[in-house]
This record gives C-alpha cells, sequence and structure tokens, in this order.
C-alpha cells in the first residue's frame, strides 16, 4: 500500500493456486479480499488475481500480460530448511522476470524513511538512482553509496564522492536533492560494503546487471546471495 500511494500505481495481490487448485478459491480469498478492501479504502486501486500454476509460472505470466512496474515477493529469516525452500521461490522469480523485483522481509514497511542506493558510477542505466527517484520524498534520507577498495585513500574517496554526486546529478537531471547523501564506502567486496551500510535503513536498491564494475559484480547469484544477506527489504532495479 506504501508503495502504491508514492507510485501512484495500482496493486494485483497475486496468489499461484498450484496447478490444480484453481477451482479452491474460498481459502484465498478470505485472506485476499480484506487485504484489498483495506486499500482501496486507503485510496490504492487494486485487484485480486490467481493464477492455477506455480509461484514462479505465475510470476513470468503476469509479467507478459500485465507488464507490471514492479514485483514484490516476500523473504523470510527463519532458519533451516524453511528458510532454503521461501528464499529459494524469491530467487527464482527474481530470475524469472524481467522487469523490477522488491524482496520483502518481515520487518514493517510503512514508510520509507531511510533509502540505500548502490551506485555503480559506469553504469549507463543507472536503474536503481531512477528507482530511488521514483520513491524519495520530502521526509526520505537517501544515501547514495559507492564501493571503492578497501584501503582506498583520502584522495581516492575524495574522488569517488564527485564522481558519485555528478553521476546521480545527471541521471536525475538536476542537482541532489537535499535529503540525498553521497557517500563512498572502502570494502573488500561491493557485497561486504552494501550489507555493512545497509543498516538502520529500510530499503536498500541496487541493480542486477550492467557491464562493468559494481553492475558486472552484482550480477546473477551474486545478486541473490545479496538479497538473501541483506537485513532488509531489497528492490532489484531493472
Amino acid at each position: 500500500g506504501t508503495l502504491g500511494r508514492l507510485l501512484q500505481a495500482e496493486v494485483i495481490l497475486t496468489h499461484a493456486t498450484g496447478p490444480k487448485g484453481a477451482t479452491q478459491q474460498a481459502g484465498p480469498m478470505a485472506v485476499l479480499n480484506p487485504i484489498a478492501d483495506r486499500l482501496r479504502g486507503d485510496e490504492v486501486p487494486c485487484e485480486i488475481c490467481l493464477e492455477a500454476s506455480q509461484p514462479t509460472a505465475a510470476a513470468e505470466a503476469l509479467s507478459r500480460r500485465e507488464a507490471p512496474d514492479l514485483f514484490v515477493v516476500s523473504s523470510s529469516r527463519v532458519r533451516g530448511l524453511d528458510n532454503f525452500l521461501v528464499g529459494s521461490t524469491a530467487r527464482r522469480i527474481l530470475r524469472a522476470v524481467p522487469g523490477s523485483v522488491l524482496v520483502a522481509t518481515d520487518k514493517p514497511f510503512r514508510a520509507l524513511s531511510s533509502m540505500l542506493v548502490a551506485i555503480d558510477v559506469d553504469d549507463p542505466d543507472a536503474a536503481a538512482i531512477r528507482w530511488a527517484g521514483r520513491l524519495a520524498h520530502d521526509f526520505a534520507r537517501v544515501t547514495a553509496l559507492g564501493v571503492v577498495p578497501k584501503g582506498a585513500t583520502v584522495a581516492r574517496l575524495t574522488e569517488a564522492t564527485t564522481r558519485l554526486r555528478a553521476h546521480v546529478q545527471r541521471v536525475l537531471g538536476r542537482e541532489v536533492p537535499s535529503n540525498w547523501m553521497v557517500r563512498p564506502i572502502a570494502a573488500a567486496s561491493a557485497q561486504e560494503g552494501i550489507l555493512s551500510a545497509a543498516v538502520g535503513h529500510d530499503l536498500v536498491v541496487l541493480t542486477s546487471h550492467g557491464r562493468s564494475g559494481l553492475a558486472r559484480f552484482l550480477e546473477g547469484s551474486v545478486a541473490e546471495e545479496l538479497v538473501r544477506a541483506c537485513p532488509v527489504s531489497v528492490l532489484v532495479a531493472r
């Protein structure tokens, strides 16, 4: 609902019933109808879609039919086999759909008070910055993060700050907003730097494709592992 209001977008509540579950609608609808009613009460347009398939196939079908701006899937932080099973579903959907995916933790997600945006200045697409620009509002704190090699000198960090700021301005087409902070961090790897900086934020935004730098590092399974390990919700921007 929070994202629906911020993006002024319709929300489609989708439930995969399984190949043989399409006719057993009473159970899912008993859960989904009250959620839809609350969203509509908050003036967020909403519809319910039941798919007679497994979750990944349902996401692919919805992607072809509706081409949504954003998929939202849940991820569990419990230990053991349950974590493996739930996490693997989120990862399969992350691989299967071409659009952006938000992997939400069980932490309450009521407002975007603080966002961390992992930036690669060599990524011309800059999907993470564009998504952050869409989500940011007057009360949000946005940290534009760049990862530089561990042991970087003060001069290297200063140069990184200048490049990060110029890249954000170029993508946004305006001066860096007052609620944005540009921050380089020195770490042994991009994953280590992002996970360290994620503490205290409500949402991490990163990209999963690209040809160089951070974007290349975050391709494929590495991005999936970062999403799995991150303690807060992660939006994988495409």
